[in-house]
């Protein structure tokens, strides 16, 4: 969810995920963000078609992750009290309610919170052909008491090789079913020039960046 672009190509070596940096994703030693989706490429063009995974995860520590938001086929951080970012292309989902917190899927058990998205803004230079600036931020309708991600460029851009933590209710194993309790999963910063090559372009070094394993 926010989310991660995933994409396993069972003829590839590389398995690579695209994330956005506003999922603010950290090394294994920070807290961390969501994630889902992925890219099918194509000459000149890369295409997305959404699909929520997280392969090879395990179940989280309850409470690990109190920023995560679940937002019914997205996630989303908690970046302030009352205000969550997600990736633009989950505009399309209808329903606004929300679990700050969350640990099983639609349910305030382990201490989540309940809230409804009141407001919605994307980032004003979306484009949803590239997916460049991916980025939405949301008003909730009542403050959170679970503590934000906080927001820092600095050490929320990782170097190659990194050890980063994506997390979701994503599926758990290619074309399986989706998980009840929240999984993480680590992966390793991938160069932004592999990940470009891979995908023979469309990977925009500003505003994406790629993760996986072998």
């Amino acid at each position: 969810s926010l989310s991660i672009m995933v994409h396993v190509p069972s003829t590839q070596a590389l398995a690579t995920s695209f994330l956005l940096l506003s999922e603010f994703t950290h090394s294994k030693a920070d807290q961390t963000n969501p994630i889902e989706k992925f890219v099918v490429k194509q000459p000149q063009q890369i295409h997305i078609a959404t699909e929520s995974r997280i392969v090879g995860g395990t179940d989280a520590p309850p409470g690990q992750y109190p920023f995560f938001v679940k937002w019914l086929g997205c996630g989303a951080s908690l970046i302030h009290e009352d205000i969550i970012l997600s990736a633009a292309h989950c505009n399309v989902i209808d329903g606004n309610s929300v679990w700050v917190g969350a640990y099983h899927a639609g349910s305030t058990q382990a201490g989540a919170e309940k809230r409804s998205i009141t407001e919605r803004r994307l980032h004003p230079f979306y484009n949803e052909g590239t997916y460049e600036n991916d980025f939405m931020v949301m008003k909730l309708d009542q403050a959170s008491t679970k503590t934000p991600i906080h927001m820092n460029s600095d050490i929320n851009t990782p170097y190659d090789n990194d050890q980063l933590t994506v997390m979701g209710f994503g599926k758990l194993s290619e074309d399986g079913l989706g998980s009840t309790t929240l999984q993480e999963v680590d992966v390793n910063a991938v160069p932004h020039d592999t990940c470009y090559t891979q995908y023979s372009g469309g990977i925009v070094e500003d505003t994406m960046l790629c993760a996986g394993v072998p």
